[in-house]
């Protein structure tokens, strides 16, 4: 299943490089500019990670921490969380390789914006070297799903799909309020 969703967005890198190409195109050095500057702010943004208000260390938080909250939002026995920390220390090393990916896409089109024309071919490779990035770590992201679909009881299960459907439907009206404007 991982793979076919994966597959689906192959074709859809050049597509995206047309449309950006496009898009460049039409754009106003004033405009790309402005762009280019939302970019680097979005890019500061996912290097200052996510910070809750009770947090006042510039530090990341460790697959302890992480996996401490997990224990308490799920209600895990003992058992369950020392079983979950080496998935939470593998998962908190892919998500920093991941945003590493991101912040190398978010980069090039910084690039792109400030340049007077798009450079289609090392926007492509760049996006296509990302893309593998990600396609590598499916296998982890499965076995990673499957263990803690063997840990977790069948309550905490459904509550965490609860959460995630949660965090679907405000994710679809944050990019609907983002996007309204545009339709």
């Amino acid at each position: 299943m991982l793979y076919s969703s994966w597959n689906q967005m192959e074709p859809m890198i050049p597509k995206a490089v047309n449309a950006f190409s496009e898009y460049h195109a039409v754009l106003s050095e004033e405009k790309r500019n402005e762009l280019s500057e939302k970019l680097e702010n979005r890019r500061e943004r996912i290097t200052q990670g996510r910070r809750g208000f009770w947090r006042f260390s510039d530090e990341e938080p460790t697959a302890e921490e992480i996996n401490g909250k997990i224990a308490d939002r799920l209600d895990l026995t003992p058992e369950q969380e020392t079983e979950m920390l080496p998935l939470t220390e593998k998962l908190l090393i892919e998500r920093e390789e991941i945003q590493q990916v991101r912040l190398s896409i978010i980069d090039e089109v910084i690039v792109q914006l400030n340049n007077e024309s798009a450079d289609t071919t090392r926007l492509e490779s760049n996006l296509r070297s990302g893309w593998d990035a990600i396609h590598q770590r499916i296998p982890l992201a499965a076995e990673t799903i499957a263990s803690v679909h063997a840990i977790l009881t069948e309550e905490q299960r459904a509550e965490i799909v609860e959460k995630m459907e949660r965090r679907k439907d405000r994710r679809e009206k944050r990019r609907q309020r983002r996007w309204h404007h545009w339709y």
